[in-house]
C-alpha cells in the first residue's frame, strides 16, 4: 500500500471514529432527556387546555381521530365536570397556507365553538392574526366569519380549522346518542 492511501485510511478512520463518538453523545442525551421532554409536553398540553374549561376537574386522554376524515382535526380530549359530565372537547387542529402554518386548539361544547388557543403560528402576520383576529374574537369582540384583519388568509385558515372542529364535533356527538 503506497503513502496516499495510508494517508485517506488513517483520515477516514479517524473521522468515522469522531463520527460514531457523536453519534453515541447524541444517543445518550437523547435517552436521559426524553422523558423530562414528554413531561413538559404534557405540562404544557394540560395548561392550554385548562384555558377552555374553568369548571372542567380533569380532561381524558388524547384521543384519536384517524377515522373522522378530517383535512385539520388531528385528536382531541374530552374535558369533565365534578360529576365527570362531558362538559365539552377540545380539538387539536393543523393546517397550512401559502403564508405558513398554524396548529391549535378549539374549544366546542353544545355545538358552539367557544375559545381557540394557537400552539404554533408560522403566518407571514403572526402578530396581526393574534392582535386583531383571535384575541377579540375570544374576548367575544369579533366573529369568527370576520376574517378581515390584515392577515386574511391566516383568520381564513384558523376559521376553517375551527368550523371542521365544529363539523367533527357533531359527528362525534351524534355517534355517541346513537
Amino acid at each position: 500500500m503506497n503513502e496516499t492511501v495510508k494517508k485517506y485510511l488513517k483520515v477516514g478512520g479517524i473521522l468515522g471514529l469522531i463520527a460514531g463518538a457523536s453519534a453515541a453523545i447524541i444517543c445518550t442525551l437523547n435517552v436521559f432527556t426524553e422523558p423530562k421532554i414528554k413531561e413538559n409536553e404534557f405540562n404544557a398540553q394540560q395548561a392550554a387546555l385548562a384555558k377552555f374549561y374553568p369548571d372542567a376537574k380533569k380532561y381524558s386522554e388524547e384521543l384519536s381521530l384517524k377515522d373522522a376524515k378530517a383535512t385539520y382535526v388531528l385528536s382531541y380530549w374530552k374535558a369533565f365536570d365534578a360529576e365527570d359530565l362531558v362538559i365539552g372537547n377540545v380539538y387539536k387542529t393543523s393546517g397550512r397556507n401559502a403564508y405558513g402554518a398554524i396548529t391549535m386548539l378549539v374549544g366546542v361544547s353544545k355545538g358552539e365553538i367557544g375559545k381557540i388557543v394557537l400552539v404554533t403560528n408560522t403566518e407571514t402576520y403572526a402578530d396581526t392574526i393574534v392582535e386583531e383576529y383571535l384575541d377579540p374574537y375570544n374576548k367575544g369582540a369579533r366573529s369568527l366569519d370576520d376574517t378581515k384583519c390584515g392577515a386574511t388568509k391566516g383568520a381564513e385558515l384558523i376559521r376553517a380549522m375551527a368550523k371542521e372542529a365544529q363539523s367533527v364535533d357533531e359527528r362525534l356527538n351524534s355517534k355517541e346518542g346513537q
